[in-house]
């Protein structure tokens, strides 16, 4: 598991951090085992169970590529270009920017 918004840059990432802190949101590090009328039963870093009252849940689960597809693709043209989230969960500037660069290399 990556830490909340790994990925922004530091200033609004310090920005937004504080924003959801001052509103009273934790983040927690844990994995969900259920949810409640309550809140979520978690279980955390060191195996042990804990109840986590909360009126809101946000998940941030992350994304796997499935590469199934492109295999497939590869097998029946000769030419396959493959960007984005295709090659691995990113954000959109990477994405933006290798397909630039297929539709050139077309």
């Amino acid at each position: 598991m990556l830490p909340l918004a790994y990925d922004v840059n530091m200033i609004n990432r310090m920005v937004l951090l504080e924003m959801l802190f001052a509103k009273g949101a934790t983040v927690a590090n844990m994995t969900i085992k259920e949810f409640t009328p309550e809140g979520v039963i978690a279980t955390d870093l060191e195996g042990k169970d804990q109840v986590l009252r909360a009126d809101t849940v946000i998940l941030a689960m992350g994304s796997e590529s499935k590469k199934g597809l492109v295999r497939d693709l590869e097998d029946r043209f000769e030419e396959v270009y493959v960007v984005g989230d295709c090659v691995s969960p990113r954000d959109i500037g990477k994405a933006i920017h290798e397909g630039f660069v297929a539709g050139w290399q077309m």
